[in-house]
């Protein structure tokens, strides 16, 4: 078990690595140096326990993340008032903070002589509740567009500082290296009696973790048990996996290179393209945040067969081969669920086939625009659906196999018969009824 308990950490450690900003997994490493039989962890937010030695009752306390938000600091206080022995560390989110009424835990905390340490990880917004919509409306708008509303707390507050106006130590961290001094200055306050705050800015790889998994392996906010099938598979991609980012039009690979990994996509949107027997390009489909791309080659070829690009600024967790080989071994569900989304990508294949064969352009348009609007579009208060993509007529031909002028024509006319709208490559469709009516075989 210690063996085991060793491994995970090694694993966990390497979260430190990359740009150096923290992650929720860099706070648990810098407290394993810190920790001593006294201390108590109440974890609201998704800190890998792993690294922790949390097997003496009364070491761990956890509660389900997206309901009653703000209940860890609030605990934080009547565990330290139940037991004065114990060194109290409440590690939350800044939205779980804000809704626990900080100022006045922090005043109890100096009126009542009652020090802890709050480790707020901000990630300017609520995670939690983003984790919760993408859990019951995995399909729904919100997923769709990664726009989830009144769960983005930017700009971020100066924590340290309104802790310090509280009477507290207050102190701010932003890079990985600075955690552990950060936190023994804090904890050394706790033992002197005082109450500390370490504020710590988490970089943009933590701030999407929970979506760069996103509807693949977005671990399940509420659950308890800390070794959910899904948890396991995220903590895995956040521990292996490296950040990359893309600018608009930036190769994620190209077809022809070293099938070398996967990529989690946690931002942004990315075109698969093919290149015909002329070199014309074919755009395959659209992948979007939540997506893993090169699945498609990783496991029956050595190299990629088709180009990823970037539609718009892309980030996303890279995995190498021989670790998601690693993980097909030690987690099923992961095999499944890639199972699944190639049985996805082959169903659509055949759809799109269907439609080049029996479709004549005008219709192959219009059953475009429906798929893309399923994926990606998200209704708008006038009633009307906006595709959240910004496509060129150029990848809108190669989508549906025909020449540019046709499309544009055919474009022209949808928006002349009011069944779309052009707003800077973004489409819009202002009756969805009327396009399926469109199609071959409507009623």
């Amino acid at each position: 078990a210690d063996d085991a308990a060793a491994a995970r950490r090694r694993e966990a450690g390497e979260a430190l690595e990359g740009d150096g900003t923290p992650r929720p997994a860099s706070v648990g490493i810098a407290l394993h140096g810190l920790w001593d039989a006294r201390c108590t962890l109440i974890n609201e937010l998704h800190l890998p326990p792993d690294a922790l030695p949390l097997m003496a009752p009364g070491s761990y306390f956890r509660t389900g993340s997206a309901s009653g938000l703000g209940w860890g600091i609030g605990v934080g206080l009547g565990i330290r008032m139940a037991a004065p022995e114990r060194t109290v560390i409440a590690v939350v989110g800044d939205g779980a903070f804000l809704f626990g009424n900080p100022l006045v835990v922090l005043w109890q905390s100096l009126a009542g002589e009652l020090p802890l340490l709050l480790v707020v990880l901000d990630n300017s917004g609520m995670a939690s509740i983003r984790a919760q919509v993408r859990k019951a409306y995995p399909d729904g708008a919100a997923v769709r567009r990664d726009d989830f509303v009144f769960t983005d707390l930017s700009p971020s507050l100066d924590l340290a500082a309104v802790a310090r106006a509280a009477g507290a130590r207050g102190e701010t961290v932003e890079r990985a290296s600075e955690l552990e001094g950060a936190l023994r200055r804090g904890l050394d306050a706790v033992r002197s009696g005082h109450a500390a705050l370490v504020h710590v800015k988490l970089g943009a790889t933590s701030a999407a973790t929970t979506s760069a998994t996103s509807a693949a392996v977005t671990p399940d906010a509420s659950a308890r048990e800390p070794d959910n099938a899904k948890q396991r598979v995220a903590r895995f991609v956040e521990a292996r996996g490296r950040e990359q980012r893309f600018a608009p039009r930036e190769l994620l690979f190209a077809a022809g290179a070293p099938a070398d990994g996967l990529h989690f996509v946690s931002r942004g949107n990315v075109k698969i393209v093919q290149a015909g027997a002329q070199g014309k390009e074919t755009v395959v489909r659209i992948a979007a945040a939540g997506d893993i791309v090169g699945h498609r080659s990783i496991f029956s070829l050595a190299r990629y067969r088709a180009s990823a690009v970037a539609l718009e600024p892309v980030t996303t967790r890279f995995v190498a081969k021989a670790d998601v080989m690693r993980l097909l071994a030690d987690e099923p569900s992961f095999a499944a669920m890639l199972l699944q989304k190639l049985s996805e990508d082959l169903s659509a294949t055949e759809q799109r086939a269907l439609y080049f064969h029996q479709l004549n352009v005008r219709e192959r348009v219009c059953a475009l625009l429906l798929m893309l609007n399923k994926s990606h579009g998200a209704r708008q208060a006038d009633g009307t659906w906006r595709i959240a993509l910004r496509l060129t007529r150029k990848e809108l031909a190669s989508m549906v196999a025909a020449a540019m002028e046709n499309v544009v024509r055919v474009l022209t006319e949808l928006r002349k018969a009011e069944l779309i709208r052009e707003d800077e490559s973004v489409i819009s469709i202002l009756d969805v009824a009327r396009l399926e009516a469109m199609l071959p075989g409507a009623s």
